[in-house]
């Protein structure tokens, strides 16, 4: 039976966002994820390394540093994160003997699978782009995407994939992609917030790969209406719960569901400052059947963006970095040409301008690490 000095056990590819929430609620946490970034190694009470970025999570490890950490009867609940929607086997193994707050490794697994997500989506009668499992004719029309995939680096053109069983094709729709955040106890949703994604673009290697998101993006009554109509929707057929993510693409009153991300997002860092207390706690409390009052304290806008190396390069030992910089990697780390090097986090107005002040700081930081890089547009958040 967990003491209520037990820790909740977090992992994730990146635990660090949740684990600084959970710290905002005074809740003890133990961190399992694959980066291990010097905020996490600093504050959370345990934590473990469980795979790289390459890779991600190992799964002799997790299971391993779980048991010795966090072991059951002695954790207050498991949270998880990013890097389980293709290993829902794994997710099952860890949860066994400890509380889920989050979503059924089952429901995981529904939602991630696209044979299964777009044939509710029809039932619900919500709008999606045109689905396929095979590969189309006319593919410059199309995107491939993989199944369990996350983050957007699995997603490409459909001429760049040739008879792959692990992905499935997606119309291309115009439009501005936005994720909404939201709570669910299995009946009810509440919405935390809109935020504006951003992708690589064009250019990239990578043209799908999340590069970052600015949050309270306004829409439109009637739209934000249907919007809310269709998450409580889904809520209800999924009986999802806790922290979840939509992404869709809008277009003037109207949208298109995207995919579904069961599990907290990267944009909960976007909303924590604007409402009292902790989503994490919120989080736990959802799963647990009750959602709190959602009413922010106050809209100002933050904006975070990932960095990708744009060269091999090795952490110095004593590298000042600046305040608006998170997700640090440790001194001394080899950190080779695409891979994460760090976040970067802006607050303002205007949605451009954040983000040109982030491609700023993204490539200052490039020239202090790498003296020899050149900037080139986009170069400091996509590495391409």
């Amino acid at each position: 039976m967990p003491r209520s000095s037990d820790p909740f056990l977090i992992a994730a590819l990146s635990g660090r966002a949740l684990m600084q929430s959970a710290q905002r609620g005074g809740m003890p946490v133990v961190v399992l994820d694959v980066f291990a970034d010097m905020e996490v190694r600093r504050a959370a009470g345990k934590w473990a390394q469980v795979g790289n970025c390459v890779s991600g999570m190992q799964p002799d490890q997790l299971l391993a540093a779980a048991d010795s950490l966090a072991p059951p009867g002695h954790c207050a609940g498991l949270v998880y994160g990013s890097g389980f929607e293709s290993a829902t086997d794994l997710l099952a193994r860890l949860t066994s003997g400890r509380e889920l707050l989050g979503n059924s490794p089952e429901t995981l697994g529904q939602i991630c699978d696209p044979h299964r997500f777009f044939p509710v989506l029809d039932r619900l009668g919500l709008p999606h782009p045109e689905v396929r499992y095979r590969a189309p004719v006319d593919a410059g029309r199309w995107l491939a995407k993989r199944a369990g995939g996350c983050g957007g680096g699995h997603v490409m053109s459909a001429c760049r994939v040739s008879g792959a069983d692990s992905y499935y094709y997606q119309r291309r729709v115009d439009g501005e992609v936005v994720s909404v955040l939201f709570l669910g106890n299995g009946r009810e949703a509440r919405i935390l917030g809109v935020s504006e994604q951003w992708q690589c673009g064009p250019g990239s290697r990578h043209p799908y790969l999340y590069s970052g998101a600015v949050s309270h993006r306004r829409l439109a009554r009637a739209l934000f209406e249907e919007i809310r109509l269709a998450i409580g929707d889904m809520v209800r057929w999924w009986q999802l719960r806790g922290l979840n993510g939509l992404d869709l693409v809008v277009r003037g009153q109207d949208f298109d569901v995207l995919e579904l991300n069961a599990r907290p997002t990267a944009t909960i860092e976007l909303y924590q400052s604007a409402y009292r207390g902790s989503l994490f706690a919120s989080h736990v409390q959802a799963c647990r059947g009750k959602l709190v009052s959602t009413r922010p304290e106050n809209g100002r806008r933050h904006a975070h963006m990932p960095v990708f190396a744009a060269g091999e390069l090795r952490v110095p030992p004593a590298f000042g970095w600046p305040a608006w910089c998170s997700d640090l990697p440790a001194p001394g780390i080899c950190i080779r040409y695409g891979e994460p090097l760090c976040s970067v986090h802006a607050t303002g107005k205007d949605t451009q301008a954040m983000r040109a002040l982030l491609l700023e700081r993204a490539g200052r930081l490039h020239k202090a690490l790498l003296p020899d890089w050149a900037v080139i547009a986009d170069a400091g958040v996509c590495g391409e």
